[in-house]
């Protein structure tokens, strides 16, 4: 029993001394000194920080990659992982896991910004970005001790292990090295020593092959268990030594003897012999056997994570429309027409609560999205000939989900100006002017008595069915603006890109009913009026006033007016 005790205890003297030993050949290898390694509060891992980008062509194209470069799985249920500002005065979570996450040994796990150029690979994403001329990004259990962390640029926090890395430029990354095919298995705790600037950053997820890297640990573990297992007691060396008789003392005696004779001559085959006894089988065996079980199972798990978490929160559209032309920004919301309905593939309209804006492509749509779909998108704010309008390429545009199209707000052909334009509005109106063949349909000038506006109908709304002057339209889509005045308060148009969004009346033919007017004109009927009846009489009046004109000729004298009526009265009196 004492034996057996006394033979543990060097076995677990020769382990420590292993570990202590290859610190200072992993800290040097490089150009690092154990004093660097020493300085920081966390040992070295075989799960790393692997690679990192910082930006690209936009500042948003960003990427944290971790890897098991050791044997065998490691499951990241418990870990976070975070980024601290250059000083540290800002920790910000970029992500955790709460269910079991198999990383297989070899294999990475991407970690993105949600509205950057890799969110298509990412397995895990987050928002807000990383500084880049310097900051840290550190691998550790939720809120506790660290197991990876890398510091880069002009970082002076708590995480940076030994001297930061030099910041990458933009569209480089930081790798650990050795790098690419080979790996990144170096860990000695000095970011300057363990890592390098690569042109041509190389991201990897779960679903990417292994790269098995340089893994110092596994190494020796294996073979040393082979040698161990046959020759625990192998005190076949010693043997010659002490002759035969003392057999059973022998090995009492050989083994003291051997271990201070064996440190000096043979310290490698001395080193391994006695390791396995610790280390080993539990490390080996397991490694083969999940190996092949769980590489199905554990890439799907995080895989749909990305899509749920790609909900980042933007800037509203009200905001954006606001900022001055140049700013880069990211805003989220519906698409009201496909996206590069307009202007030959480049050209859509987006809308949230708060407002809506034009989308102009730098080039013509490849994979047209449906109104209706609800997308994230970054780019800069610009004017396009007065219109408000974010200048992006399509890889800025990323689907999150489908959402029903905001509901039209009901306006007046005249009051469709700046305060409404990108928005999605509804009006009615007589058509004044038009039709017009223009690049994206056929153009007309509506109104309802409030003021003319423009409106624009695509081949796929308008259909077989024709504008003509006189008709009465109801039209629905988002309101641009085309103004070639340069006052910036002219050239407002509404866009209709859908059959159901477009209603046509055609001119009102009652017009012409409306003449029944004139039968008042013939009603005006003299019959009734007595006054007229009088002037009619006088007209006979002279006819019969020849006849009684000798009788009353002396009383006629006097009263010389109207000579019909008086003989008339005296003769009646």
């Amino acid at each position: 029993m004492q034996r057996v005790r006394r033979a543990t205890d060097v076995a677990l003297a020769l382990v420590v001394a292993l570990c202590l030993s290859s610190l200072p050949a992993a800290a040097t290898q490089f150009g690092g000194g154990v004093a660097l390694a020493a300085s920081v509060a966390w040992p070295v891992s075989t799960l790393v920080v692997s690679e990192l980008q910082t930006g690209g062509s936009s500042a948003s194209d960003e990427f944290v990659e971790i890897a098991n470069q050791g044997g065998a799985p490691v499951d990241l249920i418990g870990l976070e992982v975070v980024y601290a500002t250059s000083s540290g005065s800002t920790v910000t979570r970029k992500a955790t896991w709460t269910a079991s996450t198999v990383l297989l040994p070899g294999r990475r796990i991407l970690i993105v910004n949600s509205v950057g150029s890799y969110v298509a690979m990412g397995d895990a994403t987050y928002t807000g970005g990383f500084a880049a001329t310097g900051g840290a990004i550190a691998l550790r259990v939720v809120g506790g001790s660290v197991i990876d962390a890398i510091g880069w640029g002009d970082a002076t926090n708590a995480f940076v292990e030994g001297s930061p890395v030099a910041a990458p430029p933009a569209s480089s990354s930081v790798e650990r090295r050795p790098g690419g095919a080979a790996g990144n298995a170096t860990d000695t705790n000095d970011n300057a020593a363990d890592w390098f600037i690569s042109a041509t950053p190389g991201a990897q997820n779960l679903a990417s092959p292994a790269v098995p890297g340089i893994v110092p640990t596994p190494t020796p573990t294996p073979s040393a268990t082979a040698t161990a297992t046959p020759s625990p007691s192998p005190t076949a060396t010693p043997s010659p030594s002490p002759t035969a008789t003392p057999s059973p003392s022998a090995t009492a005696t050989a083994t003291p003897t051997v271990t201070p004779t064996a440190p000096p001559t043979p310290e490698p085959t001395a080193s391994p012999t006695p390791e396995p006894t610790p280390v080993p089988t539990a490390s080996p065996t397991p490694e083969p056997t999940p190996e092949p079980t769980p590489v199905p199972t554990s890439i799907p798990t995080p895989t749909p994570t990305p899509s749920p978490s790609s909900s980042p929160s933007t800037v509203p559209i009200a905001d954006a429309r606001s900022m001055p032309i140049g700013s880069i920004v990211t805003v989220t919301g519906v698409l009201t027409t496909d996206l590069g309905a307009l202007e030959s593939g480049r050209t859509g309209f987006t809308q949230d609560s708060t407002g809506g804006i034009a989308i102009f492509l730098d080039a013509a749509v490849v994979q047209p999205l449906p109104r209706g779909t609800k997308i994230v998108v970054r780019g800069s704010i610009d004017d396009r000939f007065a219109q408000r309008t974010l200048r992006a390429s399509e890889a800025d545009v990323v689907t999150i989900g489908v959402e029903a199209i905001p509901t039209a707000f009901d306006a007046e052909t005249g009051g469709a100006t700046e305060a409404l334009e990108g928005r999605r509005l509804e009006v009615t109106g007589a058509i004044t002017a038009g039709p017009d063949a223009l690049a994206d349909g056929t153009a007309v000038t509506l109104d309802d008595g409030s003021g003319p506006l423009r409106v624009i109908v695509t081949p796929t709304a308008l259909g077989a069915r024709a504008l003509a002057v006189g008709s009465v339209v109801t039209a629905v889509g988002p309101l641009g603006q085309r103004d070639s005045t340069g006052s910036g308060a002219a050239g407002y148009r509404l866009f209709v890109v859908a059959a159901d969004d477009l209603s046509i009346e055609p001119a009102a033919t009652p017009t012409p009913t409306i003449a029944p007017t004139p039968t008042p004109t013939p009603t005006p009927s003299p019959t009734s009026t007595p006054g007229p009846t009088s002037t009619a009489t006088p007209t006979p009046a002279p006819t019969s006033s020849p006849g009684p004109t000798p009788t009353p000729t002396p009383s006629a004298a006097p009263s010389p007016s109207p000579s019909p009526i008086g003989p008339t009265i005296a003769a009646v009196r």
